[in-house]
């Protein structure tokens, strides 16, 4: 389920927590893996413990066999040991448990949603404890710092507008203030029913 931080028509900073989602699942699969990292470390340093005293065990053996104190049957035995003690099973265990636990790390951070940008929260398609998926569009942004105005102007005054000309525009719904910017395009001719010109 989601937890729903931002509201419908608020201002959130760039990398503000817009939501969460349920963490329950993915916080006690991090427990199991840390604990199966830990159980890996602790392998690994037995493995390493196996493999020292195996080595050092053959190069006794050896010395004996070559001193004809041992048969070559308990020679073998001693070096099929050494072998089985080199095999690194250990290792790939341990780095498996690290990639298990950064794959759940990834996880849990993807659980917290943040703003990319500055902006204000246009939709909220989403509610606390709805379901959602990957491809869910749960929040969108307006990003108000730059902002495309498009608006219809009437013959007297389109003939002293001109491209890259700096305008204030009011826009109600985005604050008191005007805002300052520079007209992009002018339509070249008027609309056949309101008889205005298009300007951006």
């Amino acid at each position: 389920g989601a937890d729903v931080a931002g509201a419908l028509g608020q201002y959130v900073a760039a990398g503000a927590v817009l939501f969460e989602l349920d963490r329950t699942e993915v916080e006690s699969q991090l427990r199991q893996a840390r604990a199966n990292l830990t159980r890996a470390e602790e392998n690994k340093k037995l493995a390493d413990i196996n493999r020292e005293n195996a080595r050092k065990k053959l190069e006794r053996y050896k010395e004996l066999f070559a001193a004809g104190a041992v048969s070559q049957d308990a020679y073998e035995q001693v070096l099929a040991e050494y072998e089985r003690a080199m095999v690194k099973t250990a290792e790939a265990d341990l780095e498996g448990a690290r990639a298990q636990l950064e794959v759940l790390e990834a996880q849990l951070a993807n659980m917290t949603v943040r703003a990319p940008f500055g902006g204000l929260v246009s939709k909220v398609n989403v509610n606390v404890g709805e379901v959602v998926s990957p491809s869910s569009q749960c929040v969108e942004l307006v990003d108000i710092g730059r902002v495309k105005v498009a608006v219809s102007v009437g013959e007297e005054e389109v003939n002293r507008l001109r491209v890259g000309q700096e305008c204030r525009v009011v826009v109600a719904a985005a604050g008191p203030g005007p805002f300052t910017g520079k007209i992009t395009a002018i339509g070249p001719a008027a609309d056949d029913k309101s008889k205005a010109f298009n300007v951006e």
